[in-house]
């Protein structure tokens, strides 16, 4: 098992795109319709220390499509998650995507997916709970006409380090992102505790008609444990996208209700799991 170690996560630019053949994809097919957003998530943790005694994985992908007569929308979300235990150590992988176009004068298309793994691990005392993972997160928007379009990409990735028995937070990593038109994109990083590491390529084109923002971690986590201890991994990832015109604001306001009652319902697995 190659269990590697690393520094603390850190930025670099890098000079191609994270996904390059996504971002080509992306490009050719965003030439067909006015408004195009997409926002995408991947994980691998590869290989983890210890086997998991219960893995526990959710789903979900919603959409929302409405148009006036003589425009066309699309809102396209999928989502999928496992975790395994693999000889004496674990795995687990999961990916989200959202997509959302239209074109025409009154429309509104959006999409969202999520998706969670949780594995529950005894951990013995000195032992070292560790696991390297890789976390991709794309966004990319694309439209015709700034006066009158819009469109709006939104990504994140949550880990998290839980005791089980005390419900303790022990460690966390965050990356995210979001991503509008003309110029507007950012992400960023937040961490609690200090056993997260790795290093950050980021690629990103702001301005301009089409936008991207593509950031990528090869990273590591370890953590020693001075007594038996039962933990909870947590990784889970929530994606949007949506092509609203000024005319569709009720709607838009409409469905975020919608997606709000969603991830209430996405918190309370992850709590409740994270507990047994």
């Amino acid at each position: 098992m190659d269990i590697k170690h690393g520094i603390a996560i850190k930025g670099f630019l890098w000079t191609t795109p994270v996904v390059t053949g996504l971002c080509v994809a992306i490009s050719a097919s965003s030439s067909y319709a006015a408004t195009f957003a997409l926002s995408e998530a991947q994980v691998k943790i590869d290989p983890i220390s210890h086997s998991a005694f219960v893995w526990e994985t959710a789903t979900e992908a919603n959409t929302f499509a409405a148009a006036s007569p003589q425009s066309h929308v699309a809102a396209i979300a999928s989502a999928t998650a496992q975790g395994m235990n693999i000889n004496l150590g674990g795995a687990a992988f999961n990916q989200t995507q959202s997509i959302a176009s239209g074109e025409g004068y009154n429309y509104l298309g959006v999409a969202h997916s999520t998706a969670a793994i949780i594995g529950t691990f005894s951990v013995g005392k000195n032992e070292t709970f560790a696991f390297n993972f890789r976390a991709n997160l794309d966004l990319f928007t694309s439209i015709d006409d700034p006066s009158k379009e819009d469109a709006y990409a939104q990504g994140k990735i949550n880990f998290k380090i839980i005791n089980t028995s005390t419900g303790l937070l022990l460690d966390s990593f965050s990356l995210f992102g979001n991503l509008g038109t003309q110029g507007v994109g950012s992400y960023g990083f937040n961490t609690f505790g200090s056993s997260f590491s790795g290093q950050m390529g980021v690629s990103q084109n702001l301005g301009g008609n089409q936008q991207n923002i593509g950031v990528g971690i090869d990273g590591f986590y370890a953590r020693i444990f001075d007594d038996n201890t039962s933990i909870a991994l947590i990784e889970d990832k929530d994606n949007l996208a949506s092509v609203p015109e000024p005319s569709t604001v009720l709607g838009s306001a409409l469905f975020m209700g919608l997606l709000n009652l969603l991830r209430q319902r996405k918190r309370q697995f992850l709590t409740s799991n994270a507990h047994h």
